[in-house]
């Protein structure tokens, strides 16, 4: 029979086109390679013709359509474990013959799309054979490369993923998972930032409608079922974790998918997988990764405040502990995004009341010791107590700020801003505020113009959309600035030997000190103020905190000598240490902010 479909017989080729699937004997590489014969470039191009009945042309596109339904079904064209004989020899015959394949493709979605009517049952069936033909061939680790690299390859597989309906029951569907949505997503992986703008192009720049369908596909997999399908989680996420990839996303893809719920609903997916152990699921797992990648992505996008204040609510942190007991079951991107998340991309904004708050909320329902157990048998121990620790440190100092000022303290201080191209510092009233964003300041002209050429063009749109509403709640800015004082004068040996070893025989008083908050732990610096364009003044600190996508950077002035001060303070956090042993490093010195005169610029998003 193969012998017969390989000399065209179609009734043979069409009852192998049946059964390869379930029929272990046709699961050959004699088969595959009668049906690639079916497929080659050179038919392909004849077939291209006016089809008309009887005429060779149409005999070759029954015969390939024959052949594609053998491809969609084949169980070793490409896999994940190339180390079997088989599946190296699969892939190359497939490599060898994917000119001709890909023709074939292009010319079956065209052929089909235009004899059937959109949303058809028919036209549906017929795409997804291509679609699952072009799953197999691009989920394999050598032909995944060759089919990215393929020109045109998005103008496939883009239409192929939009033609697959979201609201389509599992009986509607000829395949276990959505292939569309899987051939695209293994497409994606490889994709280059400029085959990722080809899909803005091809959707008419309709990326609230690319965002929409995405996130639609997700959400109907979560209310599908009781237990939702970890197959169909994992193909989804995956397609949403690679739209909001920083790196080769268009930002314009990202900021679509965002404001959608993006955040609430990959919370919930983790957190409704994460009920059911993972045990030796690869599926549960693959779908877990995807979504931790795809939250990691979006939490700092935008307002990461808002964002992390959601997925803290909706169950991150439940999520994580009941992940603990099938950790290392996670593929290694997914578990060190883990990691950081909870060990320094949570802590690192306790700095805002709203996140600290919800935070304390959500720990609470962890102190069972059940859940403890469970903790501290994970590799995410450490990473947990870090969260612990920092949340109980940042506490205190909130605690003791409204213990030392029961009253609200006057910011007061002169109006000073850095120029955003060259970033010399001067009064607010003197700089040129960039008339498209308003919150872009020059100190003349040239620098106006030289920011605009050096980026600012592409920025500006997107700081007066979105990044201007970032504004620091008066409470968390004011006890912000108290936490930075007292972490500058719990750590004045430190920034001493800073100071001398980048900057030896400069006095201490024309030295200027900085703090990374968006670093865990935070990183402390010493700057020359003369070398920062000769504006700042004796005892300047600036600290830089998270904001999303960026950060915000601020200035503030103490009106004592810095490192005098410093001094003085650590010596009355000493004499209180007893009070605190357990932190005795942590303990926070008393600092009167009616002391200090707070520069309270928002600098620029970095």
């Amino acid at each position: 029979m193969i012998r017969a479909a390989q000399g065209g017989d179609l009734v043979c080729l069409q009852t192998i086109a049946r059964h390869v699937l379930t029929t272990p004997e046709l699961q050959t590489l004699e088969v595959l390679k009668m049906a690639l014969s079916h497929l080659s470039d050179s038919k392909a191009v004849e077939a291209m013709q006016t089809i008309t009945p009887r005429s060779r042309a149409a005999s070759l596109k029954e015969h390939a359509d024959s052949a594609m339904r053998v491809l969609a079904d084949f169980p070793f064209i490409a896999g994940e474990d190339e180390q079997q004989a088989s599946l190296i020899r699969g892939s190359t015959l497939v490599t060898e013959n994917w000119p001709g394949i890909f023709k074939w493709m292009n010319f079956f979605v065209e052929y089909y799309t235009d004899l059937y009517s959109e949303g058809s049952d028919m036209r549906r069936m017929f795409l997804e054979i291509i679609a699952s033909a072009l799953f197999y061939i691009a989920q394999g680790k050598t032909t995944r490369p060759m089919v990215s690299a393929t020109p045109g390859i998005m103008k496939l597989a883009t239409p192929l993923w939009l033609s697959e309906h979201p609201h389509s029951d599992d009986e509607q569907t000829i395949y276990h998972i959505p292939v569309c949505s899987a051939a695209f997503h293994h497409i994606l992986i490889a994709a280059t930032p400029a085959m990722l703008d080809e899909i803005v192009t091809i959707t008419g720049g309709d990326v609230d409608g690319v965002a929409y369908l995405a996130l639609l596909r997700l959400r109907k997999a979560l209310t599908k079922h009781t237990l939702p399908d970890p197959r169909q989680i994992h193909v989804f996420a995956g397609v949403l974790d690679e739209l909001t990839t920083y790196d080769k996303s268009p930002l314009a893809m990202i900021h679509a998918i965002l404001p959608k719920g993006s955040v609430k609903l990959a919370t919930r997916a983790l957190l409704r997988l994460s009920v059911v152990p993972l045990l030796d699921d690869e599926d549960s797992f693959l779908a877990m990764s995807a979504l931790l990648r795809y939250l990691s992505n979006i939490i700092d996008a935008g307002e990461g405040v808002k964002n992390l204040c959601v997925a803290i609510r909706e169950g991150l942190l439940q999520a994580t502990v009941n992940i603990c007991s099938s950790f290392d079951l996670l593929d290694r991107d997914a578990r060190e995004l883990l990691l950081t998340l909870i060990g320094s991309g949570i802590p690192s904004y306790f700095f805002y009341h709203s996140v600290l708050l919800a935070a304390e909320s959500e720990m609470l329902k962890f102190e069972t010791e059940e859940d403890r157990a469970r903790i501290e048998q994970s590799p995410i121990r450490d990473s947990w107590y870090q969260l612990k620790n920092l949340m109980a440190k940042r506490r205190l100092i909130r605690s003791r700020y409204k213990d030392d000022h029961g009253v609200p303290v006057t910011i007061t201080g002169p109006r000073r801003l850095p120029c955003a191209y060259c970033w010399r510092s001067a009064q607010r009233d003197t700089l040129k505020k960039c008339r498209g964003c308003l919150i872009t300041f020059y100190c003349s002209k040239e620098c106006q113009a030289a920011g605009w050429k050096n980026g600012h063009k592409t920025e500006c749109e997107l700081n007066k959309d979105d990044w201007s509403k970032k504004k620091l709640a008066r409470e968390d800015r004011i006890v912000l600035n108290y936490t930075v004082l007292r972490d500058v004068a719990c750590h004045p040996l430190h920034l001493r030997q800073l100071a001398a070893q980048n900057f030896p025989g400069v006095p201490l008083a024309k030295l200027g000190c900085s703090i990374d908050y968006t670093r865990m732990p935070e990183v402390y610096g010493v700057f020359d103020l003369e070398s920062e364009a000769g504006e700042l003044l004796e005892g300047s600190v600036t600290y830089s905190i998270p904001a999303g996508e960026r950060c915000m950077k601020f200035q503030l002035v103490t009106k004592s000598w810095l490192w005098e001060e410093s001094e003085k303070t650590r010596a009355e956090a000493k004499s209180t240490s007893n009070r605190h042993h357990n932190h005795s490093d942590d303990t926070a010195p008393v600092i009167s902010v009616a002391h200090v005169d707070m520069d309270t610029m928002m600098v620029t998003f970095q």
